[in-house]
This record gives structure tokens, C-alpha cells and sequence, in this order.
């Protein structure tokens, strides 16, 4: 799945390695607007594969954790 970003588009799995490899600023991508895509893009197809499904949770807790990690340091 492609998102469409302010600063950044592309596959989702780019932009978690991107963040990983700091080539990216967390900050700057807002969870929400990933989230509004994903949900968009299951509307619009018929039959959702279940592990697609599975690996956009994976990749969004990761980003949600990274994020959470750069507003609350000392968590």
C-alpha cells in the first residue's frame, strides 16, 4: 500500500525504514493522516488479503511506538 504524505510518498514499509534509519523525522508524519489512507484504501478494495491487514498493524504500532518514543523521551 502507497500513501501519500506532505513530506514523504510511497510504500508504508519505506517510510518505517526511513524512521528506523533516521533518514526521517517521526515528527513530521502524522499517524492520523496514515491511518485515514489505510482505511480509505480498504474501502476501495473488494476482498482485503487478512495478512495485508495483519502487516499494516504491525507497521503502524511500529511507527505509533517510535513516535510515542520521540514526544515522551523519558517513557
Amino acid at each position: 500500500m502507497n500513501i501519500k504524505l506532505e513530506k514523504f510518498e510511497g510504500p508504508l514499509s519505506l517510510l518505517l525504514k526511513l524512521i528506523e534509519r533516521e533518514e526521517m523525522d517521526i515528527t513530521d508524519i502524522s499517524l492520523a493522516r496514515v491511518a485515514e489512507d489505510y482505511v480509505a484504501y480498504i474501502r476501495e478494495v473488494e476482498n482485503i488479503n487478512p495478512e495485508e491487514m495483519a502487516d499494516f498493524l504491525v507497521v503502524a504500532a511500529k511507527l505509533l511506538l517510535i513516535k510515542s518514543k520521540a514526544l515522551l523521551p523519558y517513557l
